[in-house]
């Protein structure tokens, strides 16, 4: 049976799984915001591609010194890699998903956008107790994530094989707190049942 958390989350749980979906939508002010922006951004890009690619004129009628189009250039490598942030964090909002599964002692965590994303694979034995991101404990990277034009801010993370990762991208602390609850009970009773096998086997 599918428990719906809020409008974002909802859980299924059997004895094989347990199953978290959750969706990647925004309030609708930053969803219109990012969207104003990107419009705008495109624009702005278009502009620079044609000043050069056509050459251009300056205001006293000389053409654009190889200065002028290598500032162009070098601001169209910034305007293409904000345009990738900008453009990922609105398809994000539109028909992105994070899926969280635990099943036969793996933790699945897939992130994807209209259903196109890679699925990683955490055996249990591997992988640390997850816990709530603190806000004391958050870098300046952290802060960046949580912004709502960048896809990112983990709320929830763990440790496997030395590397850190997490899944929760941008939910409340209430949320967090009850999926916590919900993957820490599960991971307690799969970890049991293998010592319970283990215990038997010896």
């Amino acid at each position: 049976m599918i428990e719906m958390i809020d409008e974002r989350c909802s859980i299924e749980e059997t004895d094989e799984k347990l199953s978290i979906v959750i969706e990647g939508t925004m309030e609708r002010k930053h969803e219109t915001m990012l969207f104003a922006w990107l419009i705008l951004w495109l624009i702005l890009g278009v502009v620079a591609f044609r000043e050069l690619i056509y050459g251009g004129v300056s205001a006293n009628g000389e053409a654009y010194s190889p200065a002028i189009f290598l500032a162009i250039k070098i601001y169209l490598v910034f305007w293409t890699y904000f345009l990738f942030k900008i453009g990922r964090a609105f398809l994000w909002s539109r028909g992105g998903k994070e899926l969280i599964l635990l099943k036969d002692n793996t933790l699945f965590v897939k992130k994807a956008i209209y259903g196109y994303g890679r699925s990683r694979e955490f055996p249990i034995e591997n992988i640390s107790t997850p816990e709530i991101l603190a806000k004391t404990d958050m870098s300046f990277q952290d802060q960046m994530e949580s912004s709502f034009w960048v896809v990112g801010g983990e709320k929830i993370l763990f440790d496997s094989f030395g590397k850190r990762f997490g899944f929760g991208r941008k939910i409340n602390d209430g949320l967090a707190k009850t999926i916590l609850k919900r993957v820490n009970k599960r991971l307690k009773m799969i970890k049991k049942a293998a010592d319970s096998v283990e215990a038997e086997s010896d």
